[in-house]
C-alpha cells in the first residue's frame, strides 16, 4: 500500500504558501529548496465552509487532507479524510 502525505508550508506570518507531497520529492535530491519543489497551487478551505463541502473537496481531488486557513490566509489547521 502506498502512503500519500501532504505537508502544509507556511511563511513567517503563518500564511499558507504551498503544499509539499511525497510526489513532489519522489525524484528530488537534497540540494533543492522546498520552495522549488512544493506545489503552490493550493487546495484550501476557509472556516466558513461546510463539512459536506470539505468532504466533497477531499474526494473530488483525491487528497487525504485539506489545509484550513482564516480570511487572511493564515493556516489554522488541517481537515483529514479520517475525520469523515
Amino acid at each position: 500500500m502506498t502512503i500519500n502525505w501532504r505537508i502544509p508550508i507556511i511563511d513567517k506570518a503563518h500564511k499558507l504558501v504551498g503544499i509539499l507531497t511525497n510526489r513532489d520529492l519522489r525524484f528530488e535530491t537534497n540540494q533543492r529548496k522546498v520552495s522549488a519543489v512544493m506545489t503552490s497551487e493550493n487546495l484550501i478551505t476557509a472556516l466558513e465552509g461546510t463539512d459536506l463541502k470539505r468532504a466533497q473537496l477531499l474526494f473530488k481531488n483525491k487528497v487525504e487532507n485539506l489545509p484550513v486557513v482564516d480570511k487572511k490566509g493564515k493556516l489554522i489547521g488541517l481537515i483529514t479524510l479520517a475525520i469523515y
